[in-house]
């Protein structure tokens, strides 16, 4: 799989047209470029394993995300209402859906005994705020371990759950044998889950 975020452009088109902090744009303020490859194969042990993996597409808030060209001056722009895509009830989507899994497959949050979370680097306050109402929903702790580089890479779109559990490999932060529970999340509304025990994956 190959992806790549050439992203910085709205930015430029921000800081040329947002006037407070309160503006659709402002989101734009907080992203990086960048690529991933990734090769996926069949494991060869358990011992480097996806266990389970679901995503759901919530089209219903497409619109509280949308890119175009700017309606002020030339360039392309992300228009976000990030005060009601950040609401409590859609950011507890993830947890409820990851709740329906586990009813129908059996287990539950704790039982999985997760090292770290890994959410969508959107930012460092909602990086908190989704594991803060996904524990509400859970009635559980969540790993303590967040694993995150938005603090030095920025958001860097689709890239960023890729781009994030490498750095912290190559940090020692994850270490072999760590199993790792992934929430992705975009703009549309998508969520899911996914579970996956790393051990042979270096950097």
């Amino acid at each position: 799989m190959l992806s790549g975020e050439f992203i910085t452009t709205i930015a430029e088109t921000a800081v040329r047209e947002i006037e407070e902090s309160t503006d659709p744009q402002f989101g734009s303020m907080t992203v990086g470029d960048s690529a991933a490859a990734v090769i996926l194969d069949q494991s060869t042990s358990d011992a480097d394993c996806i266990h389970y993996y679901e995503l759901m597409s919530c089209a219903d808030y497409a619109r509280l995300c949308l890119g175009m060209p700017s309606d002020k001056t030339q360039g392309v722009a992300l228009y976000t209402v990030n005060a009601e895509m950040h609401k409590k009830d859609r950011i507890q989507l993830w947890p409820r859906f990851q709740m329906a899994y586990y009813k129908e497959h059996g287990g539950n949050v704790e039982s999985e005994k997760f090292d770290h979370i890994l959410h969508h680097q959107v930012g460092t306050r909602a990086i908190h705020n989704f594991s803060k109402y996904g524990a509400e929903v859970f009635e559980a702790k969540l790993p303590e371990s967040t694993l995150s580089a938005v603090e030095y890479l920025g958001n860097t779109a689709t890239t960023a759950h890729f781009i994030t559990l490498y750095e912290n490999i190559k940090s020692g932060k994850v270490k072999k044998g760590d199993k790792v529970l992934i929430v992705p999340a975009a703009s549309g509304v998508i969520t899911g889950f996914l579970s996956v025990t790393i051990s042979n994956l270096g950097v």
